[in-house]
């Protein structure tokens, strides 16, 4: 999941593509939806980031990782941020929100969520197959589900970071 080396936006669209084929050729229903969300990077939450960084890295029996993941806590909690007009800077204030889209490691924080967001979905609605890259994130299910699928829209739009738009396929 997640962005992938020389994986790209399209492979969601391929991915789509093979399973509407599936069900095509097997003469069944294929249910779905994709979701895109808005401002992807500054829209999330850096708390609930580290906090599944925290879980997937295994941060008690890992002090290396769990010490790395403190220094990113400190780094951004003191991280101001302000306007740019010209040669002019606005005012600073700190943001609880948002990560920078030009370092090296916002992939890697962009993929957290969109991992925690997999696990959590697949416990919650185990027959629902969530796929993502980047930011761009699917879901579909074989039989007749839409269930199931209007209970995972749920627990994806009430998650920190809005949704664009979400479509039934």
């Amino acid at each position: 999941p997640g962005g992938r080396m020389k994986g790209e936006t399209r492979d969601v669209s391929w991915a789509l593509g093979l399973d509407v084929e599936w069900a095509l050729l097997k003469d069944q229903p294929l249910h779905g939806a994709a979701l895109d969300e808005d401002k992807c990077f500054d829209a999330q939450v850096r708390e609930i980031i580290f906090g599944i960084m925290r879980r997937l890295g295994g941060s008690k029996d890992n002090p290396r990782f769990a010490g790395f993941v403190r220094s990113q806590e400190r780094f951004y909690q003191q991280l101001e941020r302000s306007f740019r007009y010209g040669k002019s800077l606005g005012d600073f204030w700190g943001s609880q929100t948002s990560i920078g889209q030009g370092c090296a490691l916002s992939m890697i924080y962009i993929n957290v969520t969109v991992e925690g967001w997999r696990r959590y979905l697949g416990r919650k609605v185990p027959e629902v197959r969530p796929r993502a890259f980047v930011d761009d994130r699917s879901m579909r299910h074989e039989r007749t589900a839409t269930r199931s699928l209007t209970c995972s829209l749920s627990l994806s739009t009430t998650t920190p970071s809005t949704v664009r738009s979400s479509s039934t396929l």
